[in-house]
C-alpha cells in the first residue's frame, strides 16, 4: 500500500474512533429532564409525597412533636423506608450518587390482601450517575446483592448485612426507584402513558400548584381514601365525609413548632360539594360566641342563601344523581302543606350554620344558626312552623328558667325531619325536634337536656370564643371561610381506638384536627392541620361542677351514705370548710374545721348500729363526725403534738373494741381507745424520722403485725408496741410503695416493698431476713408500687415504665409509660388510678398497661373514683380549684 493509503486509513480509523468515543461520552453524560418523575408514577397511587431532600427529615427531627407523630405506625413506616433507602446508598458508595439530597417522591399503592406498598422515585441528572450507582450497589461489600431481570425491567435485590429486609432497586430512563415490593416496582416499567399521573387532568391541575419551597408536599387521591383508612375509625369518618368532594388534593406542608399545617388546592373532575362550597360567599367566623367550649366535633358552613341553595347546589345535585329525587320530595311537601319550605328555609338559614357534639352526659348533636337579628329570624321560623304544623301559635314544649330575670321558651320544631331533608346535603345528622333562641342564635336538638346544657354553658360564657386553646388553634386558619370542621384529640382518640400509652400520649399532646375550605382563584383552597398543645387543659364530659367558698385543698374522699348506700363526697376548701356533697353535686352541709385534713378519711361504725361516721385528723385533733356534721362521742380529741399521718382505725374484737393510731411530728405514735383515752402500756419506740404514711396492720401465723415506716426504716411491732420483727439489714423504704404481705400463713410469709434505690425488698416473717433484688427499669427513679392480692402481683410504676413482679420479686411483665411524673398511685377495682402532678393529669390504667377510655382528665389533685350504677365517675380537683365529677 502506498504511503498515502496508510495515511488515509489511519485518518479514517482515528475519525471512527473519535466519533465512537464522542458517542460513548455523550451517552454517558446524557442529560435527563428529571422534572417528569412525578408524572410518570402510575395512577394506582393512593397518596404521593414529595420530599424536598432528605434534609427535610432531619428538620422534622428538630420539631417538638416529632416523637408524637413518629408513634403513628404509618408515619414511622414512611420515614423508616426512606432511611433504609438512604442507608443503602451510603453503604454502597457515598460518592457514587447523592440523589437523596435532591427532590424525590414516595408513592403508596395497593399491593393486594388489603396491604399497601411504597415506591421511592428520584430523578438523575445524567446517565453516568445511574451507571455509577448500579455498579456501586453490585460491588457493595456491606450487602448481599442479586441481579434480577424480568421482561419489564432489570433490578437489583439488596439486603444490607445484619438486616432482614430486602430492597429492590431499578434504574431506568433517568429515574431511580426503590421498593420492598418487586412486583410493584416492575409495574412502573409496564404502565403505559395513559395510566400515568400525567394523563390525569385532575392531578395535573393540582400538580401545577405545588410549592417548590415547601419541605413536603402531599397528593391525596380522595376516592381512594378508604384504602388508607382500614382499621382506623377516625380516618374512616373522613372517608365517609370527603371521598366524594373531589378527585385529587395537593397540600404543602407548613411545619411550625406549635402546629403541623398543610395548605393547597383541590380539583375535581365534576361539580362536587367542595366546589359548591368554595363558590359560596364567605362569612367571618363568629358563631363561636354560642358554641360550648367542650365540643368534641364541629362542622361549620358560612351560608350564602343557605350556603348550597343556589345554582351551584343544583349542579351538585345533578352531578350526584340526586336532583330528581330532591325535586320530587320538594313538590310533595309543597302539595301537602301549601308552603314552599325550601324558599323560607333559604331565607332563615342565610348566615352561619354549625353542627356540633358537646361532651355532656346526655350526648347528641346540636345545630346552631347564627344571624344578625335573632328576633326577626325567630319570627320567620315561627311563621314557617305554624304553616307546617297547621297551628296559629308555635307549640311551646318547655321553659328553661335560667335566673329570676331570664326564662327561655323551647318550641317543637320539625318532628317529621323536614329540616333534615333540606339540610341533608350539608350534614349527615340534622337534629330538628326542638329549638330555642338565645340572643342572635337559634339552637336545634332532638332532646331537651342537651338544649338546656348548651344554654347553661352560654349563660356561663363557657364558649369557644372564650376558650384560649381553641382560639390559638383557630389562628392557623382564615377568619373568612365557607367551610370549617374540627375534631378534638379526645374524639380522635375515641374513634381511632388506640390501645397503648404511646398512641394516647401522642393524641393527647395535640389539641385537635381542623379542616377549612375557602376560595382562591376560583378553586377550593384546603387547609388542614393539627395544633401542638401538650400543656393545655382538656375537659372530658362533666356530670357536675361544685363551687366551694374558696378553692379546694387536698383530694376529694368518696364515702357511703349508710341510708341509701349511694356514694357521696367529702371535700375541704382553703378556709378549712368541710363539705358533704351528694352524687349529683349538691352540697348537703358545710362545717368549719380547725385545720386541713391530714392523710385521708375513713368511715367507721362507732355505735355498731350500721350507721357510719367519718374519722380523720387535722394537725391538732382527731375528729369523728356523723352524716349530719355533728361530733360523735368524746370527739374531737386534742393531740399532744401535730399529727403527721392519717389516723388508723383497728377493730380487734369485732364488737367496736377499736383502737386509733396516729403518728405526730414529735416522732411518737399514739394509741387511743373508743373513749378517746390514751391506751396504757403502749410501748412503741420513738421513730428515727417523721411518719407520714398510714400505719398498716397484718395477721399471719396467728399473730398481729403493726408496720410503721418513716424515711429511714420500717418498725414492726405487736399490739402493745413491742418490737415483733426486726429486719436484719437496713433499707430506706420508698415513700410511695405499699408494704404487702405475701404467702400468708405459710413458712414463706414475707413483707414486700421497694426501697428508694429501686430495689425489690422482701423481709421474711418472723425471722426478718432481708432480700434485695434490683429492678432495672426503676433503679434510681421516683416510683410508686401497689399490690394486687387477687393476682398476687406487685405493680411498680414510674413515669417511664410499669414493671410487674410476682410475690417473690421475679419480673413477669413490663409496660412503657409516657408520663411526666407519677405523684400518686392507688388500686381501684383492679385498675390503677394515677396522678401526674407535673402535667396536672389523672389516668386510670388497666393492669396490663392499657389506658381506660376517657382518660386522661385534668386534675390538680389525686383522683377518687365514685362508683355509680352502670358507671364509674372520677371526682377530682379541677385546674380552677373547684371540684369536678367527670363522666367515665
Amino acid at each position: 500500500m502506498k504511503r498515502s493509503g496508510w495515511v488515509y486509513t489511519v485518518v479514517a480509523v482515528l475519525a471512527i474512533a473519535v466519533a465512537a468515543a464522542a458517542v460513548v461520552w455523550l451517552n454517558l453524560n446524557k442529560r435527563y429532564d428529571n422534572s417528569g418523575v412525578l408524572s410518570k408514577i402510575p395512577d394506582s397511587a393512593l397518596i404521593v409525597v414529595r420530599v424536598n431532600g432528605v434534609g427535610t427529615l432531619a428538620r422534622l427531627g428538630e420539631l417538638p412533636y416529632r416523637e408524637d407523630i413518629m408513634r403513628n405506625s404509618q408515619v414511622a413506616g414512611f420515614v423508616r423506608k426512606i432511611s433504609e433507602a438512604d442507608s443503602l446508598v451510603a453503604a454502597c458508595n457515598p460518592n457514587a450518587v447523592n440523589f437523596f439530597s435532591r427532590q424525590f417522591f414516595v408513592s403508596v399503592h395497593p399491593s393486594g390482601n388489603d396491604s399497601l406498598s411504597m415506591v421511592i422515585s428520584a430523578g438523575l441528572d445524567n446517565y453516568i450517575e445511574g451507571y455509577k450507582l448500579s455498579r456501586a450497589i453490585a460491588g457493595c461489600e456491606l450487602a448481599d446483592v442479586r441481579e434480577i431481570e424480568t421482561n419489564a425491567c432489570r433490578m437489583q435485590a439488596v439486603c444490607l448485612k445484619g438486616r432482614r429486609d430486602t430492597l429492590y432497586v431499578s434504574i431506568d430512563d433517568g429515574t431511580v426507584r426503590m421498593s420492598d415490593n418487586a412486583d410493584l416496582l416492575a409495574s412502573f416499567a409496564t404502565t403505559d402513558n395513559a395510566r400515568q399521573l400525567a394523563a390525569d387532568n385532575a392531578f395535573t391541575t393540582v400538580g401545577k400548584t405545588m410549592s417548590e419551597d415547601s419541605p413536603l408536599s402531599v397528593f391525596i387521591h380522595l376516592a381512594s381514601l378508604s384504602e388508607l383508612a382500614v382499621g382506623n375509625g377516625f380516618l374512616q369518618s373522613l372517608v365517609d365525609k370527603y371521598s366524594s368532594w373531589g378527585t385529587w388534593v395537593e397540600l404543602d406542608a407548613d411545619l411550625q413548632s406549635s402546629s403541623l399545617m398543610f395548605n393547597g388546592f383541590l380539583s375535581s373532575a365534576q361539580v362536587s360539594p367542595a366546589t359548591v362550597i368554595a363558590n359560596a360567599k364567605p362569612k367571618t367566623f363568629k358563631i363561636d360566641n354560642y358554641i360550648p367550649s367542650n365540643v368534641s366535633s364541629l362542622t361549620y358552613y358560612g351560608a350564602d342563601e343557605r350556603g348550597l341553595s343556589n345554582r351551584l347546589f343544583v349542579q351538585c345535585l345533578e352531578a350526584s344523581g340526586k336532583s330528581d329525587s330532591y325535586r320530587s320530595v320538594q313538590e310533595k311537601i309543597f302539595t301537602s302543606l301549601g308552603v314552599d319550605v325550601e324558599a323560607q328555609m333559604s331565607s332563615i338559614f342565610a348566615g352561619e350554620i354549625a353542627l356540633f357534639e358537646p361532651n355532656y352526659k346526655d350526648t347528641g348533636m346540636c345545630m346552631v344558626v347564627g344571624c344578625e337579628n335573632g328576633t326577626l329570624m325567630q319570627a320567620e321560623l315561627n311563621s314557617l312552623l305554624c304553616a307546617v304544623q297547621k297551628t296559629n301559635e308555635p307549640a311551646m314544649v318547655d321553659e328553661f328558667v335560667m335566673s329570676d330575670k331570664l326564662t327561655i321558651p323551647v318550641y317543637k320544631a320539625f318532628a317529621d325531619k323536614t329540616l333534615a331533608f333540606f339540610l341533608g346535603e350539608m350534614f349527615d345528622d340534622v337534629p330538628s325536634r326542638y329549638y330555642l333562641r338565645y340572643e342572635n342564635a337559634i339552637f336545634f336538638a332532638d332532646n331537651l337536656s342537651l338544649l338546656h346544657n348548651v344554654l347553661y354553658d352560654n349563660m356561663l360564657n363557657r364558649t369557644l370564643n372564650n376558650d384560649a386553646d381553641f382560639q390559638n388553634f383557630r389562628t392557623s386558619f382564615s377568619s373568612d371561610i365557607q367551610y370549617f370542621s374540627y375534631s378534638s384529640s379526645a374524639r380522635i382518640k375515641q374513634t381511632s381506638a388506640p390501645t397503648d400509652m404511646a398512641d394516647i400520649r401522642a393524641l393527647t399532646n395535640f389539641y385537635g384536627f381542623g379542616m377549612q375550605i375557602s376560595n382562591v382563584t376560583g378553586y377550593p383552597y384546603v387547609t388542614v392541620g393539627l395544633r401542638y398543645a401538650p400543656n393545655r387543659t382538656t375537659m372530658p364530659p362533666t356530670a357536675w361542677q361544685s363551687h366551694l367558698d374558696t378553692v379546694m385543698i387536698g383530694r376529694p374522699y368518696v364515702v357511703t351514705n349508710h341510708n341509701t348506700q349511694e356514694p357521696e363526697i367529702l371535700v375541704q376548701d382553703a378556709s378549712y370548710n368541710l363539705y358533704l356533697v351528694n352524687s349529683k353535686g349538691l352540697s348537703i352541709w358545710k362545717r368549719k374545721l380547725d385545720g386541713p385534713i391530714v392523710g385521708g378519711v375513713e368511715q367507721i361504725d362507732y355505735y355498731n348500729n350500721k350507721k357510719l361516721q367519718y374519722l380523720f385528723c387535722t394537725p391538732g385533733s382527731i375528729h369523728l363526725i356523723d352524716r349530719n356534721s355533728n361530733n360523735t362521742g368524746p370527739f374531737p380529741i386534742l393531740l399532744p403534738a401535730e399529727a403527721s399521718n392519717q389516723v388508723k382505725y383497728l377493730d380487734y374484737g369485732g364488737q367496736a373494741d377499736f383502737r386509733l393510731f396516729v403518728a405526730c411530728r414529735d416522732r411518737q405514735v399514739y394509741l387511743y381507745d373508743r373513749n378517746g383515752n390514751r391506751v396504757q402500756g403502749w410501748n412503741m419506740q420513738k421513730t428515727d424520722g417523721i411518719v407520714t404514711r398510714p400505719m398498716q396492720h397484718f395477721t399471719t401465723g396467728g399473730k398481729d403485725y403493726l408496720v410503721v415506716t418513716d424515711e429511714y426504716r420500717c418498725y414492726v411491732s405487736d399490739r402493745r408496741g413491742d418490737e415483733r420483727l426486726k429486719p436484719d439489714a437496713a433499707f430506706a423504704p420508698n415513700p410511695g410503695s405499699e408494704i404487702a404481705l405475701v404467702h400468708k400463713n405459710t413458712p414463706q410469709s414475707a413483707f414486700i416493698t421497694t426501697d428508694i434505690e429501686g430495689n425489690f425488698v422482701s423481709v421474711s416473717i418472723p425471722g426478718g431476713a432481708v432480700t434485695k433484688k434490683s429492678v432495672p427499669s426503676i433503679v434510681g427513679r421516683p416510683h410508686f408500687a401497689v399490690y394486687d392480692a387477687e393476682s398476687q402481683h406487685y405493680y411498680i410504676i414510674c413515669a417511664q415504665k410499669m414493671t410487674v413482679l410476682d410475690a417473690d420479686g421475679e419480673q413477669t411483665a413490663e409496660y412503657d409509660m409516657y408520663l411526666a411524673n407519677v405523684s400518686s398511685a392507688v388500686l381501684h377495682d383492679r385498675t390503677l388510678v394515677l396522678w401526674d402532678s407535673d402535667e396536672k393529669l389523672g389516668y386510670q390504667i388497666t393492669l396490663d398497661g392499657k389506658i381506660v377510655d376517657g382518660f386522661p382528665v385534668p386534675a390538680s389533685s389525686p383522683m377518687s373514683v365514685m362508683d355509680l350504677p352502670d358507671v364509674s365517675n372520677v371526682v377530682v380537683k379541677g385546674i380552677d380549684g373547684s371540684m369536678y365529677n367527670f363522666i367515665k
